[in-house]
């Protein structure tokens, strides 16, 4: 037998029949196998050199392996779940540390196992009292008086994905059914203030009605459940309002909740009124230490984004800027560059970025100038599509990310003209080109992250099999060829790769929009995760990259998004408005206004963005003809509402022909007509947007269509995002928030790139500092020896002209003023040191340190408080609280994770299983291992310990010749054999 670890082909990768043929891919699957089935040996190199990773001959590698029939290479591990592509360590190497290794894939196997067959560990368990104090389940921790996110089963009236509940755990009970332990929960439920008090928002009339405000983060707690552990999905932050320093900074957070409200638990009825509330204390709420330090650490990490490291981004087909506004807020972007051929979305996006260096051109063109510049055949100035002077191009090393979203009309199937039979007919398309114009763009600039957005039809889209090669094109277009060529390209030059459909709804956005993000970055950083949702939303893609499976907060309509704005009219020949609709002006209502009203929903605290009052830019809309106006005002004033409901006379003749074929036929469809003049609910969301205006356009509540501030609400711009209408037509507005990528969608990403380089400095800080320590010693090592060198000089120049006398005398003066220098600055150090010391305490203590502390000093006395606490529960009593005992509460939020460090509870039974599985591995070092008990080692004769000399001395010269040979092939050789597999 054999146990082997398995090599992935490109062609069995999503490359599919674009991958190079000489290329594999380490997998996480291994076996063991019979002799018999091994049929050769062949040669595997590892080619995964971070350090020439950036560099330009990357792609050369390929080229190298085609000469050769038995020779391979690898450099990226592939996960057949993801399909993505990341980085893998020298296996070779990795295997000589030692004679023998455990198998990294075996090892996964077994945490799997684990957690599939024992998810549910105990920790702190009161055999008498039948009760825990703190538990693993599914790799996660939860204790008493944690705040968690729970799942019931929806009931019989429920429509749609509901949220998260919230709760805080109470009491963890241990029963046993077969055998088996198993936890039963009790949680105080705090229930969304919203659901059960707020009125909804006023749809038909009554337009003069204050609304009310909608805080979809304030609770209220109600009764207790009873919840088992499977239903748990992570950790939340609920806070008394008292307790907060500043609402706003502290919603801002994520998974952050306030209460000031209580229904008493003796109240017994099956529906409640807002009579029923009672202020609760703020004694009556009390925190876990550890959930406490977690709440500080997201805290400061959101105050310190804007400080950290910072991206110098390149935005290719920048459009308005969308992409780039929701990256800038999330802290990762440095200086700004943008590439446009639309003037128009140009100044749009210098407007809104002033510090930005905005390109007026063809991506195409102007990749082809920046290549001939660096070498040096263009010089002299150039001029943009608008006649400007075009500013310094960025050279090679000055983009540090590039990002952007080709246009999608190639890829999209709203667009007729995909049609993929005419493919072969018609194989250049100039929207389909611009993705590899996009790609080459990285192949150019080499930036350290790559970002791409697109339309989920990019994933499905076949290309023309012409230029691929290996591909015949006689069987039709190549299936899913964009994806191919795209993931082709990135790790032909050594990016790692990722992607997946996310749906930008889910992370409050007020409409649907599915889209396909594709994550690349260079070997040595890190790919983002994708971020986990905010929103539940009915329309998600399968197989979703993240874990939890809700979300904490319910969709943001159309009501939460702009029932703060002001109620402008329009031209009427029934009425006359308040705002200004003479016939010179092209648009109706003011360009600038006085500022929105107070924010009646989180969504519009966060888009208008400023404490003050600020204008309002851009609540027009466009000015319609008297006829579509009269339309427009004779749609019911109700939800659904379409040209069908209008007077007839007001039809225009295609209408009335629907109209008719419906009579006819009930089932009669026309999704041409389908939505035109149609009105929306408060509570809908925005439909899809597209770059005309023809369908769904009608204000919930008012005789009109929606405004282009409304509008770009919708698609998540802030308020603090503006167009010049001076110089903007209004189709011109509507095409650039058509196409613009979400705001928030894009912050979303954003802040998982944050996320990655806060790590990043996280760590490099921490390297410094044992740089450091090492350099202290070695500059003690060398003053030292420069001390011993001066006095040596002394002595050689006394000798030359002093006496015998003299000289020992003087020699003693030396070394005793030398002794006592050195005993001085010993003493100074050791108060320094000491005073440093203090200094560190004092910062722990008060909780300044960016790392948690160890609170094994405390357990004592955090268990007697513990216990004071639930004698003292019915008085609602806060005493000190229980301090978290592990320095890794960061990774306590990080759901369904496998092999956490923590993991310290491991009784007999599984020690006892391991044991039997090193056994049976039938290692060549097993007698040597059996050997470090003490009886073994006092019976271990003479030529057992030469024969272990014998094998270290075999093995160090395998290891020399090993790595002479890595030297003279360019990199590692990692020996392969040819497994078949074809039964």
């Amino acid at each position: 037998m054999a146990h082997v670890r398995y090599f992935e082909r490109g062609c069995d990768t999503i490359i599919g029949e674009a991958a190079c043929p000489r290329q594999l891919f380490v997998t996480s699957r291994c076996a063991n196998i019979l002799k018999t089935e091994i049929k050769a040996k062949i040669r595997v190199d590892f080619r995964g050199e971070s350090d020439n990773a950036g560099g330009s001959e990357i792609h050369l590698i390929e080229e190298e392996y085609y000469r050769s029939a038995d020779r391979y290479f690898y450099r990226f591990r592939y996960d057949i779940s993801s399909e993505s592509f990341t980085e893998v360590e020298e296996i070779v190497k990795k295997d000589q540390k030692t004679l023998v290794e455990e198998c990294e894939c075996c090892s996964l196997k077994k945490v799997m196992r684990e957690e599939k067959y024992r998810p549910l560990r105990i920790l702190n368990f009161d055999e008498e009292q039948k009760v825990a104090t703190r538990f693993i389940y599914k790799g996660t921790r939860y204790e008493l008086k944690d705040f968690v996110y729970f799942i019931l089963k929806p009931t019989s009236g429920s429509r749609g994905p509901h949220p998260y509940n919230i709760g805080q755990i109470k009491d963890a009970r241990i029963t046993s059914l077969r055998g088996q332990l198993d936890v039963q929960l009790t949680v105080d439920n705090y229930e969304r203030y919203d659901d059960y008090f707020q009125p909804k928002r006023p749809e038909e009339g009554g337009v003069n009605v204050p609304f009310p405000i909608h805080d979809n983060r304030r609770v209220f707690r109600w009764n207790s459940k009873l919840v088992n552990p499977k239903d748990l999905d992570g950790h939340c932050f609920v806070r008394h309002i008292h307790h907060i320093d500043d609402l706003n900074n502290y919603k801002d957070l994520d998974d952050t909740f306030w209460v000031q409200d209580y229904i008493p638990y003796d109240l017994k009825k099956d529906s409640i009124t807002v009579e029923d509330l009672k202020l609760m204390p703020k004694e009556h709420l009390s925190y876990l230490k550890g959930n406490k330090q977690r709440l500080e650490r997201e805290r400061k990490q959101e105050v310190n984004k804007m400080h950290g490291t910072k991206f110098n981004t390149l935005d290719v087909f920048s459009g308005a800027g969308g992409l780039s506004q929701g990256l800038h807020e999330s802290g990762v972007i440095g200086n700004s560059y943008a590439i446009e051929s639309d003037t128009v979305a140009c100044q749009t996006f210098a407007k809104n970025f002033p510090s930005a260096i905005v390109y007026n051109y063809d991506a195409n063109k102007f990749l082809e100038r920046a290549m001939k510049i660096d070498a040096g055949y263009v010089e002299g100035i150039a001029y943009d599509i608008a006649g400007n002077l075009m500013p310094k191009m960025p050279a090679k090393g000055d983009i540090d990310m590039i990002v952007g979203g080709p246009p999608c009309q190639g890829w999209s199937r709203a667009n007729r003209k995909n049609n993929p039979n005419k493919i072969l007919k018609e194989p250049i398309c100039p929207m389909r080109e611009a993705i590899a114009t996009f790609l080459s763009y990285v192949d150019f600039y080499r930036p350290k992250y790559f970002l791409l957005e697109n339309v989920p039809g990019i994933k499905h889209h076949p290309l023309n099999g012409n230029d691929i090669p290996n591909y015949s094109p006689d069987g039709g277009p190549l299936k899913n060829g964009a994806m191919k060529f795209i993931f082709r390209f990135l790790t032909s030059l050594g990016y790692q790769c990722q992607h997946a459909t996310l749906q930008a709804g889910a992370y409050g956005v007020p409409s649907s929009r599915k889209r396909v993000i594709i994550w690349a970055c260079l070997p040595g950083h890190k790919l983002p995760k994708y971020p986990e949702p905010t929103n539940v939303f009915k329309s998600v893609p399968r197989n979703p990259p993240y874990l939890r499976r809700s979300a904490p907060h319910w969709p943001i309509n159309i009501g939460d998004c702009i029932s703060d704005l002001s109620l402008i009219g329009v031209e009427n020949p029934h009425e006359e408005t308040k705002h200004s609709t003479s016939k010179n002006k092209k648009n109706v209502g003011s360009g600038k206004q006085i500022c929105a009203s107070t924010p009646r929903s989180e969504y519009q605290r966060r888009v208008q963005n400023s404490d003050s009052c600020q204008p309002l830019h851009n609540h027009v809309t466009g000015r319609i003809s008297v006829i579509q106006n009269e339309r427009v005002r004779t749609v019911p004033l109700e939800a659904g509402a379409d040209y069908r409901r209008m007077d007839e006379k007001l039809m225009t003749k295609a209408m009335r022909e629907v109209l008719e074929e419906m009579g006819k036929n009930k089932n009669y469809q026309n999704k041409k007509l389908e939505g035109r003049y149609g009105r929306l609910s408060a509570d809908d969301l925005f439909k899809i947007f597209t770059t005309t205006r023809d369908k769904w356009t009608l204000h919930p509540y008012l005789p009109r269509v929606f405004t282009i501030r409304e509008l770009a609400r919708g698609m998540g711009f802030p308020d603090s995002f503006v167009w010049d209408m001076i110089i903007t037509k209004l189709s011109d507005v509507l095409k650039q928030i058509g196409n613009a990528v979400p705001p928030p969608f894009a912050r979303a990403l954003g802040n998982e790139l944050r996320k990655v380089l806060q790590e990043s400095e996280y760590n490099n800080r921490e390297s410094k500092d044992d740089e450091d320590m090492i350099d202290e010693d070695e500059i003690a090592t060398h003053e030292q020896t420069n001390q011993k060198m001066d006095i040596a000089e002394e002595i050689l120049a006394m000798s030359e002209t002093d006496s015998d006398e003299e000289i020992d005398y003087l020699i003693t003066a030396q070394l005793e003023r030398r002794f006592n220098q050195s005993t001085d600055n010993q003493t100074d150090a050791g108060s320094e040191d000491e005073d440093e010391k203090n200094s560190d305490a004092d910062g722990e203590v008060s909780g300044e340190s960016d790392v948690d502390i160890d609170g094994d000093m405390e357990d004592r006395e955090d268990q007697n408080d513990l216990e004071s606490e639930d004698e003292n529960e019915s008085n609602w009593s806060t005493d000190e609280e229980i301090l978290n005992e592990s320095e890794v509460d960061a990774d306590e939020d990080m759901e369904g994770q496998v092999g956490q460090g923590i993991l310290k509870f491991e009784d007999e039974i599984e020690q006892d299983l391991d044991t039997d599985e090193r056994m049976s591995e039938g290692s060549d070092i097993d007698a040597d291992e059996d050997m470090e008990d003490r009886d073994d080692l006092e019976s271990a004769d003479e030529d057992d310990i030469n024969g272990t000399i014998g094998l270290e001395e075999e093995f160090a010269v395998n290891t020399r010749m090993q790595m002479e040979e890595r030297i003279n092939t360019g990199g590692s050789r990692d020996d392969a054999i040819v497994i078949d597999d074809s039964e």
